[in-house]
């Protein structure tokens, strides 16, 4: 599922204006973590994928403040 959804990291870098170099990886662990614990009944992977990376990018931007 992650092979067949691998196109959602670069939407998202997009979307935000990621340096893709930069936030790759961190992308990539997010989505392999969304498809593993996406409950199909609530939310599309998409939209979790989104919402994952949100939370993340907003915590790590913090942490690069300090």
């Amino acid at each position: 599922m992650v092979e067949e959804n691998h196109n959602l990291i670069y939407w998202y870098a997009n979307m935000r204006h990621l340096d893709l170099e930069e936030w790759y990886g961190l992308l990539a662990i997010e989505l392999c973590q969304a498809v593993l614990q996406l409950d199909a009944e609530k939310s599309t992977l998409g939209t979790f994928f989104k919402l994952r990376c949100d939370n993340r990018v907003a915590v790590e931007y913090t942490k690069s403040q300090r």
